[in-house]
């Protein structure tokens, strides 16, 4: 019988969460290129493009120290203030839904400002994500963590 090591058995974890992620919507885009037109794939990508700017910066790029700490109180700390960092990028974000029309002219994209009242929540939804991520990092959770990266493709 092989022994396999920890180290090999979660690193197998991570890559096969990993790859699953990947290869689904690779499988799944010539079905959605026939359901969806170029200019609703232009609407999404410019969506994404904003909630990615914003979304970097949601947690002040704290949720990259949780795991770190060797205590549990310094971790807690370093999480209490990522969270802070995300409600009030969350609440910056608010802004873009005052500036719809004018966001839409700058990205030449009128269907844009229909959907950027999203904006707060995609934001609020990507840093949490980063910091429950970099939880189950420090909890060393990888099975939790592969099934994130499964959940979030679906939108779970």
């Amino acid at each position: 019988m092989i022994q396999v090591s920890k180290y090999s058995k979660n690193f197998i974890t991570l890559f096969s969460g990993n790859i699953l992620s990947q290869l689904i919507p690779f499988l799944v885009a010539p079905i959605l290129a026939r359901l969806y037109s170029p200019e609703d794939f232009a609407v999404a990508a410019n969506y994404m493009a904003i909630v990615g700017v914003f979304g970097i910066v949601a947690s002040g790029r704290l949720e990259m120290a949780i795991p770190i700490p060797a205590s549990d109180d310094h971790a807690k700390e370093i999480l209490w203030n990522a969270w802070g960092f995300v409600g009030i990028t969350f609440f910056l974000s608010t802004c873009v839904i005052f500036f719809q029309k004018e966001i839409a002219y700058l990205y030449h994209d009128e269907t844009l400002a229909s959907y950027l009242w999203l904006v707060p929540l995609g934001v609020l939804s990507y840093g949490l994500l980063n910091i429950f991520s970099n939880i189950q990092v420090r909890k060393h959770s990888l099975t939790i963590l592969r099934r994130l990266h499964l959940d979030t493709l679906f939108g779970v």
